[in-house]
């Protein structure tokens, strides 16, 4: 199953669930009051239009919450496209379980909370369905043309510190480069095995030669391929570390650079 892109973690995007999703289901419910709402929200006590932002109260709290649990839960953690459409609705789910408490207190004695239920539950799915599917699917597409910009093969051409070429390899293939002192060692696939380089130059040096080529600084001493990078974890001692998909030590990732670096997936 293919795992969420990155970008669904970040935290402005939750803030555009949070906001958006509750704005655009107060809108339709008052300019197209659907599934006979206006009766059912009246109560039979004139009761419209001071249910809706009741409503849309409860709808926003519960959005921030789940929002930011999702945030600070999976920033780190893999998460596969289905479980995060579970995620959706769970949280759709939660927002009518909470509005249905205070449409049933309202309409007693003529209905019961599970009645509530049911209508909270449709006015919560049928119409957050909509930004839902709007949001979810620009974000799918961002990060598809991010990951398609990203696997751009363009040949890297890696001098030394008198300029003289020494390497030219696929940007695609380099793992990562590791500065050693005065030297930088070059990881690269050739086939199915890795090779690597010693360069003499520095690591600011070969960070131009990378720039705009696929490769990203992760560390003061360390410069990786994103569409190399199998996991993002902590360590023992709580330092991010990329786990790449070939065989080699865990790459540290320093939290200045962890942001730019997690956007990519």
């Amino acid at each position: 199953m293919e795992n969420l892109p990155n970008i669904f973690r970040k935290l402005p995007v939750q803030v555009w669930f949070f906001l958006a999703a509750p704005l655009f289901w107060m809108a339709f419910l008052l300019i197209y009051r659907p599934f006979d709402s206006r009766v059912y929200l009246d109560a039979g006590r004139g009761l419209y239009y001071f249910s809706i932002p009741i409503l849309f109260s409860i709808l926003f709290v519960t959005l921030v919450i789940t929002r930011l649990a999702f945030h600070f839960i999976f920033r780190d953690r893999r998460l596969s496209v289905f479980g995060y459409i579970g995620w959706c609705l769970a949280e759709m789910l939660l927002a009518s379980a909470f509005m249905a408490i205070y449409m049933s207190l309202i309409t007693q004695p003529h209905s019961t909370y599970f009645s509530a239920l049911g209508q909270c539950g449709r006015l919560c799915f049928l119409i957050l369905t909509i930004p839902y599917a709007i949001i979810n699917l620009s974000l799918f597409l961002t990060a598809r043309a991010e990951t398609a910009e990203l696997k751009q093969d363009q040949m890297l051409r890696f001098t030394d510190e008198n300029k003289k070429l020494k390497l030219v390899v696929a940007s695609s293939s380099v793992v990562y480069a590791a500065a050693e002192e005065n030297y930088v060692r070059i990881h690269y696939m050739e086939g199915i095995r890795v090779k690597d380089y010693v360069l003499r130059n520095s690591m600011k040096s070969v960070e131009s030669i990378c720039e705009g080529k696929g490769l990203v600084r992760c560390h003061r001493s360390y410069i990786l391929n994103p569409s190399h990078v199998k996991a993002l974890s902590r360590g023992k001692e709580g330092i991010i570390e990329a786990e790449m998909d070939v065989d080699c030590p865990p790459i540290p990732v320093s939290k200045r650079y962890y942001d730019t670096l997690a956007s990519l997936f």
